[in-house]
């Protein structure tokens, strides 16, 4: 069992070994390569990491002439939660609900916890996931110690491992949905440890392309998909577009649907910034409403009577004082959120 009063120089692991036996570098032998020992009292002075043979490390802190040792192979691995949902800050502003609670564990080779192992957790995003293609200034997530509060989160924390070998923390989701990659590093550790979030609102569907039912509009290159919805809201959204094409009184158009939600969800950004405001659709993060872009010029009160008696929908006109694009915003299940 490798003692627990180890110390960290220069990125390894260095610990106090008996100068014989095994895992010690011959006594004999004080100079290995071009790394010098120097020797005062019994404390070594001066060392060189480079200087070991192949399969040993330099440990600063061996005693005598024996600064060299086997290398250290512990194994780190991660535990926690896959999927959470992308964090709503106005309605979360201390970021209380969409977070996953993780553990770092590092072993010994014969399955011993090793505590006081130093650990770095990092959090990553991948390109162009949760409908987003665009990538400058995105978050890549919110990692903290459970004592820490998630709002403030890092993209990396660090820290050492308890008496029981661990490492807690927590990871918080951004705003935008997409799929993450937290890795686990620690000090002796040869390989690392990765988890993958997947940031979403799930059960989203896409509305397909009918262009004899109506009108898809609203898609942009950096939001491929942009027309996802939940299964009741699709269902909604089918049934007015039918009744207005088949309305007479309607002249038989095409409802011209616009932008609904992402494929995971989570924040629109008009302007590729990560944001609602100021150019994002406020409500669009779940697939519960919709954009009408059939009437620009002003509002419809006989639209928002045919909404409202077909398909009990809350048909909202938002005009030129609200948006640059007058439209209407169908709360097709009665809500935003």
């Amino acid at each position: 069992m490798i003692p627990t009063n180890d110390v960290v120089e220069n990125g390894d692991v260095r610990y106090n070994y008996p100068p014989t036996g095994p895992l010690g570098c011959p006594t004999s032998i004080t100079n290995w390569g071009n790394g010098t020992v120097g020797l005062f009292g019994g404390t070594i002075l001066r060392n060189r990491a480079s200087s070991c043979p192949a399969g040993y490390v330099w440990y600063a802190h061996l005693p005598q002439n024996t600064p060299c040792a086997a290398k250290i192979d512990y194994i780190i691995t991660l535990s926690g939660g896959t999927s959470v949902e992308p964090w709503h800050k106005k309605s979360d502003a201390a970021h209380t609900k969409t977070n996953l609670t993780y553990t770092a564990t590092v072993k010994d080779a014969s399955g011993q916890a090793v505590p006081n192992i130093p650990v770095l957790i990092t959090t990553d995003v991948t390109q162009d996931s949760g409908g987003h293609v665009h990538i400058d200034g995105r978050h890549k997530g919110k990692l903290a110690i459970p004592s820490d509060p998630i709002k403030d989160g890092k993209e990396t924390i660090s820290g050492n491992t308890d008496s029981n070998g661990v490492f807690a923390f927590t990871f918080g989701s951004e705003e935008a949905s997409g799929m993450h990659t937290i890795t686990a590093k620690c000090t002796g550790c040869q390989a690392l440890a990765t988890a993958t979030v997947t940031v979403a609102i799930q059960g989203l569907s896409l509305l397909n392309a009918d262009p004899l039912s109506y009108t898809l509009n609203g898609e942009k290159s950096w939001h491929p998909g942009s027309h996802y919805f939940s299964a009741a809201a699709l269902t909604k959204i089918l049934n007015l577009a039918f009744v207005y094409s088949h309305d007479p009184s309607f002249n038989k158009q095409l409802l011209i649907i616009n932008d609904s939600s992402l494929i995971k969800g989570g924040v629109l950004d008009l302007g590729q910034d990560w944001t609602y405001t100021p150019n994002g659709h406020q409500g669009h993060r779940i697939g519960v409403v919709v954009d009408i872009n059939n009437y620009r010029d002003g509002p419809s009160q006989k639209f928002e009577d045919l909404a409202k008696k077909c398909c009990n929908i809350n048909a909202v006109w938002e005009g030129p004082d609200v948006t640059s694009t007058p439209h209407y915003h169908l709360r097709l299940l009665g809500k935003d959120q």
